[in-house]
């Protein structure tokens, strides 16, 4: 499920809208899908759990009694979990990407929607951690990088997210990544 989002806004003292700074994460995956967030607020409609459709209901009704019949299957805990957050229940979402990724630990996109649920749910600092991990593993990635001057930036650590942001704004492996960070850099110096 290809999701994009925009940059946070970082200004006064740098108060981030919390679904700003998802979208920012998720655009970071995938850079090529469609710039409409399915999370955006559409003409004043903001969604929540109260609004879920019926059918994801039934879907996630579905896809939980797929996994309590075989907790081996990857590709439903996946689903389940993308779903879950979708369904704007970010903390169950932690869970099931988390069994995913104890079978698959090499998805790097499954890890940022790991960090993004876990954030979601109001826990940026559990979050970091998560990005850490990632970074551990791929200390160069710029997009990484990124996502890692974004939870900074939800922390309230204005100077790590500088640092973070400074990174993967000089990187040339990515230059849309190097695009957005140099963005978030001249928000971030508007909040200053």
């Amino acid at each position: 499920m290809s999701r994009r989002l925009s940059l946070p806004a970082a200004a006064g003292v740098l108060v981030v809208v919390l679904g700003a700074a998802i979208a920012v994460m998720r655009a970071i995956r995938s850079p090529a899908a469609p710039s409409a967030s399915p999370h955006a607020t559409v003409a004043g409609f903001e969604p929540s759990a109260a609004n879920v459709s019926t059918e994801l209901t039934g879907r996630l009704h579905a896809l939980r009694n797929t996994v309590a019949a075989d907790p081996a299957d990857t590709t439903a805990l996946l689903e389940l979990a993308r779903l879950l957050h979708d369904a704007h229940q970010p903390g169950e979402a932690v869970a099931y990407y988390t069994r995913y990724l104890e079978a698959n630990p090499a998805n790097r996109e499954v890890w940022f929607d790991l960090a993004d649920s876990e954030g979601r749910a109001g826990d940026w600092r559990k979050a970091r951690v998560t990005m850490r991990t990632v970074l551990d593993r791929m200390p160069d990635d710029p997009a990484v990088q990124y996502n890692m001057g974004v939870i900074e930036l939800q922390i309230g650590d204005a100077a790590a997210a500088r640092g973070w942001l400074e990174k993967a704004a000089a990187q040339s492996a990515d230059a849309s990544v190097a695009e957005r960070a140099r963005a978030a850099l001249a928000d971030l110096g508007k909040g200053s």
